[in-house]
């Protein structure tokens, strides 16, 4: 078990996909962390804005910066933050880029560019970036965007997935969108089930087939319409996240105080532990649970046998 020190505020976290290291940004203090979870080994960065979220792209960490608090009533037009690209290997910033929004969002697609949606202005922008020398150039825009979305790339179908949520974080919907060959967003709206609430937080499969919402509602990715965002199932819990084991066709479900096994195709409950903590983020890696842990204020990397 690795315990983050006192007063620490963990906001996002993502796991390396080749090294035994766990990315965490510590909103509190600024900071970025990368912490081996064998050796214990942490390095750290500070920034000079307040970091929030993250994606990875080839060895890179992407990171939303923010230049002032989240706003209900910080209109697009007015907005402004940054974004940093962070080197995996040392852990150092490469570049960072001033751009026209309070990012909130963030998922980068298979040809480099970043997607960001706004953190605040209610009904805001979410904005495609592509790197042109030493700025960020905006090369595609979709207005009347939720703020506070969530989203997530699916380089299958070469889209983008969210949830937008109307200000409680439950009485949500799913959307999707592609770019068309204009360089204008093509938005498809979901239809949620009648007798279940949308969470705000979801995960989309490894093999890109599903959305796993927080509610327990599964979803079809498609280039279909007529079956993209159609239901497929129901988990029989809520939870905080989701991790796969594509191996064995089996799904690791984290809820406040335990985990839970799960069939992938079949949707069937196989197991459970009980945990003394709250598991905020899971991952599954070299069968093993990676778990980002939280009791009160404290934090914890903690890792579990598959089971």
């Amino acid at each position: 078990m690795y315990k983050f020190p006192e007063n620490d505020y963990i906001s996002d976290a993502i796991i390396d996909q080749i090294q035994p290291i766990i990315y965490a940004i510590n909103r509190s203090k600024k900071t970025l962390l990368s912490i081996n979870y064998n050796t214990k080994e942490v390095k750290e960065i500070t920034f000079t804005l307040t970091p929030e979220h993250m994606v990875c792209y080839e060895n890179q960490l992407f990171v939303t910066l923010l230049k002032a608090d989240h706003s209900y009533y910080w209109w697009s037009q007015d907005q402004y933050g940054a974004i940093a690209v962070v080197d995996c290997t040392n852990l150092a910033i490469n570049k960072q880029y001033d751009i026209n929004l309070d990012p909130f969002g963030i998922a980068v697609d298979n040809s480099g560019n970043i997607y960001i949606s706004s953190g605040s202005g209610q009904w805001s922008n979410m904005n495609r970036y592509t790197i042109s020398g030493n700025a960020l150039q905006v090369t595609a825009s979709q207005t009347g965007v939720r703020e506070h979305s969530y989203i997530q790339y699916n380089s299958k179908l070469n889209a983008l997935y969210s949830v937008e949520c109307a200000g409680d974080n439950v009485h949500g919907y799913n959307t999707s969108y592609t770019i068309k060959s204009n360089n204008t967003f093509s938005y498809h709206l979901g239809i949620s089930p009648e007798d279940n609430y949308i969470y705000w937080w979801f995960r989309i499969s490894p093999d890109e087939d599903y959305v796993f919402n927080a509610s327990g509602n599964i979803f079809y990715c498609s280039s279909d319409s007529s079956l993209d965002l159609k239901p497929k199932g129901k988990l029989s819990i809520v939870f905080n996240d989701i991790a796969f084991d594509t191996i064995d066709d089996k799904m690791y479900v984290a809820d406040i105080d335990a985990i839970y096994s799960y069939g992938y195709h079949s949707l069937n409950q196989i197991a459970s532990i009980k945990m003394g903590t709250s598991v905020n983020k899971m991952f599954y890696k070299n069968d093993k649970l990676i778990c980002l842990t939280q009791y009160w204020s404290n934090y914890y990397i903690q890792i579990i046998d598959k089971f």
